[in-house]
């Protein structure tokens, strides 16, 4: 596969940093533009933890790991309805 081509080979490019991973697909569409930036956020709040092992905001850690975890249910639908969409566009009966 050549350099920069995503597995899906849509030419996305490969995610290099954390934040890359929710940066990709909301500049494709999938989800929408507050969505793909709380996945951000919360892919950085994941870099911060794998680097300091000592001065982690706790109460901003809590509001991630427990109020936002909507998100997750909300940005798997998104990725649902395009991979659906997708099947669609190909001719594939989808339920």
């Amino acid at each position: 596969m050549p350099a920069g081509t995503s597995s899906s080979g849509r030419g996305w490019g490969v995610p290099e940093e954390c934040e890359e991973i929710a940066r990709i697909p909301r500049d494709q569409g999938i989800g929408d533009r507050p969505l793909g930036e709380r996945l951000m956020a919360m892919a950085g709040m994941g870099n911060i933890l794998a680097r300091m092992c000592r001065g982690i905001d706790d109460r901003k850690l809590y509001e991630v790991v427990t109020a936002q975890l909507s998100d997750f249910d909300e940005y798997a639908r998104a990725l649902l309805d395009y991979v659906a969409e997708d099947l669609r566009e190909e001719g594939s009966e989808v339920r």
